[in-house]
């Protein structure tokens, strides 16, 4: 890789000297093409190395131990298992011991749970649910009914992107393809940890961007019943296809949400007024940190968000709701 690095910059290096040098117009026509193909080829090779693998645990184990001692009450046979799938994703590879440590870690966190929550934030995907203080709220509110209800709640990050260029572009890769990779790789956990727990739920919980790759797993486990999907703030480019076990949440009931509605006119004066400095603080909302989307953050108490994840849980897991007035 530094081999690469050292013979682009030698390369745009030479570029340069022969533009302030040459007046052939056509041949730096020609060197400017060739540069643009060693851009991309170098982008793909980037892209093709990386394996985009997402975190999904808060315990993170050294490089280095055994698993059976660090999970002595697991069984053998669920380990072998998770040993499996992990060396059929990702073969023999440190990705490999790196999947197996988060899938025994979550089998060891849910195995006397009856709900597990995973998170999905917006964005870039890099978000975990203490960055995302709306859905921690709205997290809170679903643990809170369910574990009045005698159920055991626990609720996991899904980071599908590293904090860096290279996942950002994975990240670009996976959602043009409609997140075909990483559903692939959350529907598996999923299953996988439904399978070896009989009692065990789990919600798919995903805000805006986040959304898409909910709806991606449901439909890879649209045959598994204990999962469902709790999403908010979809794009609107986004068309959820499974409706089933899923409630997506559009609106908060406060202001229409810019982004989930595609209104450009409004997204657009807003940030012109953040510019200004005449922007609303009332009217919330940001896409990528930086962007001002009003409408595009939801809470627990928002009356849409309360009311209509509260019907969502009376009507699959039959607890008692009382819903706010409009």
């Amino acid at each position: 890789m530094t081999f690469l690095f050292s013979k682009t910059g030698q390369y745009l290096r030479t570029l340069l000297k022969e533009f302030k040098q040459s007046h052939k117009i056509r041949l730096l026509k020609k060197r400017y093409f060739v540069f643009a193909i060693c851009v991309f080829l170098f982008i793909v090779l980037i892209t093709i190395s990386f394996s985009g693998m997402a975190i999904f645990s808060l315990i993170q184990m050294e490089n280095q131990f055994d698993i059976e001692s660090y999970f002595p009450t697991v069984p053998p046979s669920i380990i072998q298992d998770a040993r499996n799938l992990a060396i059929q994703l990702y073969g023999k590879t440190s990705d490999s011991e790196l999947y197996l440590q988060q899938l025994l870690s979550a089998y060891q966190l849910t195995v006397d749970k009856q709900f597990l929550i995973i998170f999905n934030p917006g964005g870039w995907g890099t978000k975990t649910l203490e960055d995302s203080s709306n859905w921690t709220s709205i997290i809170d509110g679903i643990q809170t009914e369910l574990v009045a209800s005698g159920y055991k709640v626990v609720a996991l990050n899904y980071q599908r992107t590293t904090d860096n260029i290279v996942g950002q572009i994975n990240e670009v890769e996976e959602a043009v393809t409609g997140y075909i990779l990483k559903a692939k790789d959350l529907a598996q956990r999923v299953e996988f940890l439904t399978s070896h727990n009989p009692e065990l739920c789990v919600i798919l919980a995903g805000e805006s961007t986040g959304t898409m790759i909910c709806d991606s797993t449901m439909n890879l486990l649209k045959e598994n019943t204990r999962v469902y999907s709790i999403q908010t703030g979809s794009p609107f480019w986004q068309k959820n296809t499974i409706r089933d076990r899923t409630v997506v949440v559009n609106d908060n009931g406060l202001i229409p949400d810019t982004f989930s509605r595609g209104d450009l006119f409004t997204a657009v004066k807003s940030n012109l007024k953040r510019l200004l400095g005449n922007n609303q603080p009332e009217e919330g909302g940001m896409i990528l940190n930086f962007l001002s989307a009003p409408g595009h953050e939801y809470w627990w108490d928002n009356p849409n968000v309360y009311n209509q994840i509260g019907m969502f849980l009376e009507q699959y897991f039959e607890i008692q709701f009382d819903l706010q007035e409009e």
